[in-house]
Order: C-alpha cells, then sequence, then structure tokens
C-alpha cells in the first residue's frame, strides 16, 4: 500500500495586486492521476493552493487504493 499523504498549500488566496480568477476548493477532496511525477506535482500543487485536500497518485491502481 502506498502511503498517501494530502499535499498542503502554502499560499490560500491572493495579493492585493493579483487577483484571484479560481475558484476556492475547501471541502473538496480530488485524486490527481498522472504517470508524470513533474506534472502531477503541479497539477496537486495548483489545487492544493485554492484550498482541496489533493492525493496524488502515479496510475489508477494506486489511486484507486
Amino acid at each position: 500500500m502506498v502511503e498517501q499523504r494530502p499535499f498542503k498549500a502554502l499560499v490560500v488566496g491572493s495579493s492585493p495586486t493579483q487577483p484571484n480568477f479560481y475558484p476556492v476548493l475547501r471541502s473538496i477532496t480530488i485524486v490527481v492521476v498522472d504517470d508524470r511525477s513533474g506534472v502531477r506535482f503541479l497539477i496537486a500543487e495548483f489545487l492544493a493552493k485554492r484550498g482541496a485536500v489533493v492525493f496524488a497518485a502515479k496510475n489508477a491502481f494506486e489511486g484507486y487504493d
């Protein structure tokens, strides 16, 4: 079994000089599945910064688990 840890957002919201054009995803859990670790990390980080709880998996079997 693969250890799954939610990504923690480093920054939530937007600065006064840059409006937030993306929806807030609080209380939503998302599973990101991609075999490329860089893509998986970028998508998971983007969603986590919007407030989602994100689990990343490298394949469907891992994502389903």
